[in-house]
């Protein structure tokens, strides 16, 4: 298997067939495998990725949670099942463009990268954002230059979806089941301290659609900001030699900043709480 596709999905009836539609067409020469995991939804998320596994059953694999735990848990149920050389990771309401896969993995083989990673699309309730480019061109980084570009948070960003990770077996990272927000920047951490090459191109690879259900909207009613600090600490606690300090600062400053411009967007007593925990 050359590729695994991780789709976790929890109350996303309302745009898992996009996701899943935009995973299964795509122009890939090699082989593919799709591999969900229903985090327990209460809606009609699973009766929809069952008709879905019923059609494509060679290319489909669907598992279930019998409650919600939570996206960390489910996206490792499925990495420990992923049979694929590479590994990405697709959000039940995102879109991958036809030929992400097969950019990402061409370059991924030509490069000798252990992470590619691409320009990203934003699309809010249908209107299409700016497109966001990682790098004008394609560049290479070792896992230090990476992860200080990381730690700057500025054309790298840490979310796992519109990367290519390589499947080392040896390699026993997964995601923080005690972390609801911010998770994915923590792993992406791992993932890059533990690479050799990493390869930044401007090729589009991932649609990121925001939407007022999102959980961006709900940092603050569900603390989730709470778990963003956590994650970013965990990060310092983690790598703590000199060349990372100084990196490490400009994102726990960077994340503080964010934090709080996000405030206008919270109710005035979450805003007294964000403040009262920020300080």
């Amino acid at each position: 298997m050359d590729v695994s596709i991780i789709v976790p999905v929890y109350n996303s009836e309302q745009y898992i067939k996009r996701a899943l539609d935009s995973a299964l067409q795509q122009k890939f020469k090699g082989e593919l495998e799709i591999i969900i995991v229903n985090d327990g939804s209460s809606d009609t998320s699973g009766s929809v990725c069952k008709e879905y596994l019923a059609e494509f059953y060679d290319q489909l694999i669907y598992l279930e949670h019998e409650e919600n735990r939570g996206v960390s848990a489910a996206r490792n149920t499925a990495m420990d099942l992923m049979r694929g050389e590479y590994f990405t990771f697709l959000d039940a309401d995102d879109i991958l463009p036809a030929n992400a896969i097969q950019k990402m993995y061409d370059l991924a083989e030509e490069k000798q990268s252990d992470i590619v990673l691409g320009s990203i699309k934003r699309v809010y309730e249908n209107v299409e954002l700016q497109e966001k480019a990682s790098k004008k061109h394609t560049i290479i980084l070792d896992g230090d230059q990476g992860l200080i570009e990381l730690m700057h948070h500025k054309s790298i960003r840490g979310h796992v979806w519109g990367k290519l990770f390589k499947n080392k077996k040896n390699q026993k990272i997964q995601f923080s089941s005690d972390l609801r927000y911010a998770e994915d920047l923590l792993f992406c951490v791992g993932m890059f301290a533990n690479s050799d090459s990493i390869c930044v191109s401007d090729s589009p690879c991932y649609i990121y659609c925001q939407h007022k259900q999102s959980t961006v909207s709900k940092k603050f009613e569900r603390f989730l900001y709470v778990d963003w600090i956590r994650s970013v600490e965990l990060i310092g606690e983690k790598y703590e030699k000199v060349k990372f300090q100084k990196p490490y600062y400009r994102l726990k400053i960077k994340t503080i900043h964010q934090l709080v411009r996000e405030l206008r967007f919270a109710k005035k007593n979450e805003s007294e709480q964000v403040i009262a925990h920020v300080k």
